[in-house]
């Protein structure tokens, strides 16, 4: 997978390639294997701060690539939803995972993030790049919000 970052160059924003991350899928399925690439292939779970990333797909479910969004403190990071959709723009993607970290290996989603997941879905209706997972990643365990709100679903 290429871990990408963005530039101005003569004042517009280009792709840059970062790094190649060694894994082994190409392809997400399910929320095991997003969780598996972000363990194994980004380190998320040993992270000391809130990161996050996100990982752009193609409609098959093809990984096209993946950015760093936001390095935080211990409890908190910054995430906006201007500076996700420019670069998913610039990559071509049509759907997209977010994910991040809980440092304190807590996976349940605090408000601020229910609301930026809100906030994305609502963005990406807008620009036609739909949010297809929100992951909350800790060493041993994940909290999926499509995965939550499916379980919501099928209790009604």
């Amino acid at each position: 997978m290429q871990l990408y970052d963005t530039q101005l160059e003569n004042g517009f924003p280009v792709l840059v390639r970062e790094q190649e991350i060694k894994t082994e899928i190409k392809t997400i399925d399910n929320q095991e294997q997003i969780y598996r690439l972000c363990k194994e292939g980004l380190q998320m779970h040993k992270r000391t701060e809130e990161y996050a990333y996100i990982i752009a797909v193609n409609t098959k479910g093809r990984i096209l690539g993946a950015f760093e969004i936001s390095h935080g403190t211990v409890n908190t990071t910054i995430i906006n939803p201007r500076e996700i959709f420019v670069k998913l723009l610039l990559l071509g993607s049509v759907c997209f995972f977010m994910v991040h970290t809980h440092p304190s290996q807590i996976v349940l989603p605090s408000y601020e993030d229910a609301c930026i997941t809100k906030r994305l879905q609502e963005a990406g209706k807008i620009v036609g790049i739909e949010l297809l997972d929100h992951l909350i990643i800790g060493e041993d365990e994940y909290y999926s919000f499509k995965i939550e709100e499916e379980k919501l679903n099928n209790e009604e």
